[in-house]
């Protein structure tokens, strides 16, 4: 079982949870949701068992993974020296905002082929790092 919570900040703060019996429809739920400022947590339930939990912050086109296995491991891409110094601020869980380097996001279309991947496989996409 997949159980999914999606939180939404505009107009105002919306909080949604799912259960889906599979991969695929947790998938294809969490792959609608637009680029609109959201968090988003995606846990792989089996009994009362967490077999891992990936988690997607989303602002601005950007988005900052990071994938909780036994210990976290947070997305970006193998080259990142063309990537500026900025800042992405990104709204948490409780509507408080925080900073991330530019350089330790990922694109919004990224994240969610990263999801995909992990959600069908269990494992993480290979055109990433991982740390």
């Amino acid at each position: 079982m997949y159980k999914v919570e999606l939180i939404r900040f505009h107009p105002t703060r919306a909080k949604q949870e799912f259960s889906f019996a599979d991969a695929a429809e947790a998938a294809e739920m969490v792959l609608e949701v637009s680029d609109e400022p959201s968090f988003i947590a995606i846990a792989d339930i089996s009994g009362n068992t967490c077999w891992g939990e990936l988690l997607i912050w989303q602002s601005g086109g950007r988005a900052l993974v990071r994938l909780n296995e036994h210990r976290e491991h947070f997305a970006s891409y193998p080259e990142t020296s063309s990537i500026t110094l900025e800042e992405v601020s990104f709204l948490d869980d409780d509507g408080s905002i925080f900073q991330v380097p530019l350089s330790n996001t990922i694109s919004v279309s990224s994240a969610k082929e990263a999801l995909k991947h992990w959600l069908s496989t269990g494992k993480t996409i290979g055109t990433l790092i991982w740390s």
